[in-house]
């Protein structure tokens, strides 16, 4: 069974562990861009640390996806002010490369740059909107973060609405569709010198 292929990957899905905790991937993209699709949030956010392995630009099997994702996080939807994203995103950055902290962010519907660790220049959307501390924006993430999980406790009082969907079936699903699996570095986590 898990050697069924389900897809193809027309790009190399970077899912190593020093790159998925410290900077922008093409898995990340792939990943937080399907969690935001599903949920029709604004903006998504996964964690570096439930990303475990590359998927090559190859036949797709079950068991790529599994070993990509081992945990069946389930996709909530919560509500954050942008001054709760701006902490959020804070704390996503508060590592250093040598850490590989499972606590980084891969994001969708969001542009931002680190200097240090600083967030500077957030922008929402295509538009690059510029995040507005007092705007209240649907976010989409695991349940994994809604329990307060790689000290994200700012998630775990906000009320959610959970789809009941593990996150790495949607990918499933996604791929075996037949849609096309590509993602590339867009610039949406940019660090500066």
């Amino acid at each position: 069974m898990f050697t069924e292929t389900i897809g193809q990957s027309a790009v190399f899905l970077d899912g190593e562990r020093s790159n998925v905790r410290y900077m922008e991937t093409t898995l990340g993209n792939f990943v937080a861009d399907l969690m935001r699709a599903h949920t029709g949030a604004r903006i998504a956010l996964i964690n570096g640390g439930s990303l475990r392995a590359s998927i090559a630009p190859e036949p797709v099997t079950l068991e790529d996806v599994f070993k990509s994702l081992p945990y069946a996080n389930e996709i909530v939807r919560v509500q954050l002010t942008g001054a709760e994203l701006l902490q959020v995103l804070t704390r996503s950055v508060a590592g250093k490369p040598e850490d590989e902290d499972g606590q980084f962010l891969q994001v969708s519907g969001l542009r931002y740059s680190i200097r240090g660790h600083t967030v500077e220049n957030v922008w929402v959307g295509p538009d690059r909107t510029p995040l507005d501390p007092a705007t209240t924006y649907p976010v989409a993430i695991t349940d994994f973060l809604k329990s307060g999980g790689d000290g994200y406790a700012i998630f775990a009082d906000k009320p959610a609405e959970f789809t009941g969907l593990p996150l790495r079936e949607l990918m499933v699903e996604t791929i075996r569709s037949g849609a096309k699996v590509s993602a590339g570095i867009e610039g949406r986590i940019v660090r500066l010198p």
